[in-house]
């Protein structure tokens, strides 16, 4: 048979295939050549009569049907598909029923073996060979093997590691349970075609031969090409995790290298600075506000190493760095940061501390320095006991309180200005015309007079000493170099505490020199006040006496520099100008005043300086 349409047409080949199966029986006599239509519907009929007598139901289907296919050489579809039934239903009937083994038929174990092998699907579920055909899933299982390659092919990479992974897990859940699935089937297959061959003989029918690309050697051909795809699958599944590893280890080391030039570049400018301390101090703060940002990226180092973690690269030789290396940089360029902004703070501190020697500055920033454990530039209450203890400084524990107390109240923490002033404050307090005498002495080295080699070699600032020249008398030797009877001057001239409460200093008519325009022991501080002229610049020196709380009676030498604003223009220039040099001079001043007005000069505004350490 070559047509379903041509050859079933005129009935003659119905009526034999319902003849070859059953040799002992005979549906008689009928039309070999039929030539007329009426020919080919006896032939027809006589058929479709045999197969009814054979319990066979035919649903929608006669003599009148299949004249309409000889007919229409292109029948409908509806009609091909009532002969296709019927074909099987003939092929169901007459060859698979009549066969059985082991108890079952030929359909049943057919059926009982679509069961099995789609037992493990779910979603499948074969009852019967119509209506649990009629969705195609069963069917679909036989192209599963050119389908699961076909997916392989279309399935794109992401380009992450969690993607590629997760296909190689996938891949490797297949090959454990798919493709086993597959080999069985696959030997099943074998089997059955073998066992189907064997019946057919036994019977004496011909040999099943499968359609073109159905035949063994064709799975075989198949079968092939699957472990060749699983092969192209798993090198590129494993080339695909190479390369991602590849490609988050140059991400990180990119990271990571920037930001340490980055850390180093800062590090660099921190180092190279230099200038005025204003100037420091305001680049070194430029330099703080380019930290944060230096936090976020840190965190996108971060955040790439944990990839890097999750993908299970544990080694990069792009880079030398972790990102822990990059943090405990960062967090050190910050404390370099802070005790650069710190050092810079304490020492406008010491450069504004004009009435303390360099060695007691510097005695006294080491203290704190050692003191200030936590780097905060800041003393806790322990810290500052101790410090002042190193000074040889002790005080009771509830004075220590109060001191303490006082300071955080003034300053918002023992800072290192507040410290300072502190030790201002007590050492003037504690500095007496004896202890005056004994710096002279050990400047003349016990001699009882000074050179200017002397002074010089002290260390003393030029205008002290050309001041201390002229103010100092000299000894009665003529020949040599001159000297100076230091002991008298500190009796006669220095001693404000015994001779005089206060001095007014003027310029000379000139204006070429600093002159004493006056001095007094009035104990009155409106006394003073009154001597300082309402519309003229002048200079004073104060024996300021106050009582501070909790601590006594105390002593401070005020500077007042004396500029009203109804003074000439042209005299407080000439007076600005001229007050470093008459400073320079002054030893021991503790408190400095500006006055442009008798508010700024006024007692309560000098005592509140002056109790602030100020």
């Amino acid at each position: 048979m070559t047509s379903l349409v041509n050859d079933l047409s005129d009935g003659v080949r119905l009526i034999q295939l319902m003849v070859r199966p059953f040799g002992d029986t005979s549906l008689g006599r009928y039309n070999k050549n039929p030539r007329i239509r009426v020919q080919k519907a006896e032939n027809v009929n006589k058929a479709l009569e045999f197969i009814t007598s054979r319990g066979v139901k035919l649903t929608n289907i006669g003599p009148e049907g299949k004249l309409q296919i000889a007919r229409n050489p292109r029948p409908p579809k509806s009609l091909m598909l009532l002969i296709l039934g019927m074909i099987w239903t003939l092929i169901l009937r007459f060859t698979i029923a009549d066969i059985s083994e082991e108890g079952l038929s030929a359909k049943e174990g057919l059926l009982l073996w679509c069961q099995r092998k789609t037992e493990p699907y779910k979603e499948v579920d074969i009852q019967d060979f119509s209506l649990s055909w009629s969705d195609g899933l069963a069917l679909f299982l036989l192209s599963a093997l050119s389908g699961t390659q076909s997916q392989w092919a279309d399935t794109p990479f992401s380009g992450t590691y969690t993607d590629a992974k997760e296909l190689s897990m996938d891949f490797a859940t297949y090959k454990q349970t798919t493709k086993r699935a597959w080999v069985t089937e696959r030997q099943d297959l074998a089997t059955l075609f073998g066992n189907v061959q064997t019946k057919l003989k036994t019977y004496g029918l011909r040999d099943y031969v499968p359609p073109s690309g159905l035949a063994l050697s064709d799975l075989d051909e198949a079968w092939k090409r699957l472990l060749a795809a699983e092969a192209t699958r798993s090198r590129a599944i494993n080339a695909q995790i190479r390369e991602i590893k590849e490609s988050l280890r140059k991400q990180f080391a990119d990271l990571a290298n920037d930001f340490e030039r980055r850390l180093h570049a800062i590090s660099n400018k921190l180092t190279a600075i230099e200038g005025t301390l204003e100037s420091q101090q305001q680049q070194v703060q430029e330099i703080q506000t380019r930290l944060p940002a230096l936090k976020g990226v840190l965190a996108n180092v971060a955040s790439v190493e944990a990839e890097c973690a999750a993908a299970n690269v544990e080694e990069n030789d792009y880079t030398v760095f972790t990102c822990q290396d990059l943090e405990f940089e960062l967090e050190l360029l910050n404390l370099s940061v802070g005790q650069k902004i710190a050092f810079i703070d304490n020492q406008i501190v010491s450069r504004n501390m004009t009435n303390l020697t360099p060695a007691q500055l510097e005695q006294f920033e080491s203290a704190f320095r050692y003191f200030d454990k936590d780097e905060t530039n800041t003393l806790s209450l322990p810290e500052m006991t101790a410090a002042l203890a190193s000074l040889g400084i002790v005080y009771t524990d509830e004075d220590m309180i109060l001191i303490f107390e006082d300071l955080t109240q003034a300053y918002g923490a023992v800072t290192y200005e507040a410290f300072i002033n502190l030790l201002v404050d007590i050492t003037e307090d504690q500095t007496s015309p004896e202890q005056l005498r004994e710096a002279f002495r050990g400047i003349a080295t016990d001699k009882p007079f000074v050179t200017e080699l002397d002074l010089r070699i002290a260390h003393l600032p030029q205008p002290a000493i050309d001041y201390l020249r002229e103010a100092m008398p000299r000894t009665s030797k003529e020949a040599g170099e001159p000297e100076y009877d230091y002991e008298r001057w500190l009796d006669d001239a220095l001693k404000l505490k015994k001779t005089h409460k206060y001095i007014i200093f003027t310029l000379s008519s000139d204006s070429t020199e600093i002159v004493v325009e006056k001095t007094s022991s009035s104990t009155d501080y409106d006394d003073f006040i009154a001597d300082l002229p309402e519309s003229e610049c002048r200079w004073g020196i104060y024996d300021f006496e106050f009582e501070k709380e909790g601590g006594g009676k105390r002593n401070k030498i005020t500077f007042v520099s004396w500029a009203p604003d109804s003074a000439k223009i042209k005299q407080k220039m000439v007076f600005a100008s001229s007050k470093d040099a008459l400073r320079r001079t002054l030893v021991g001043v503790a408190v400095e005043i500006q006055g442009t007005d008798s508010s700024e000069v006024a007692y309560e505004s000098v005592l509140d300086k002056a109790s602030r350490g100020n």
